[in-house]
């Protein structure tokens, strides 16, 4: 973390990133390495909440199709409907547990 907080501190002193900054009406500014810390703790619980959530939208979607009497009534559009929304949420898993691990790896190089 406190390689990565020089890093972005140097980053942000430049006059060229201030002024992109700038034009998007914000303000580049750097900070201590604990507080870089802290939103990527902040970050790492977010995207868990996510994975979690997804998980437990595929275990519902799951269910669903897991029901002989939902696959017999329910009409063929809405069985490959929650079908595809497996597929969905089980592609943004992918993404999210990609993402975790880049974000512990900050945590681990601090």
């Amino acid at each position: 973390i406190d390689r990565l907080n020089d890093e972005v501190v140097r980053l942000l002193a430049r006059p060229d990133i201030k002024e992109k900054f700038f034009n998007v009406g914000s303000e580049a500014a750097g900070g201590p390495p604990e507080i870089l810390a802290a939103a990527v703790k902040s970050e790492l619980a977010r995207l868990g909440k996510r994975l979690d959530k997804n998980r437990q939208e595929i275990t519902k979607a799951t269910g669903k199709l897991s029901n002989a009497n939902f696959i017999a009534n329910a009409p063929p559009e809405v069985v490959a409907t929650e079908r595809e929304r497996i597929a969905q949420f089980e592609k943004v898993n992918e993404s999210l547990a990609r993402q975790i691990q880049v974000v512990q790896g900050l945590l681990q190089t601090s």
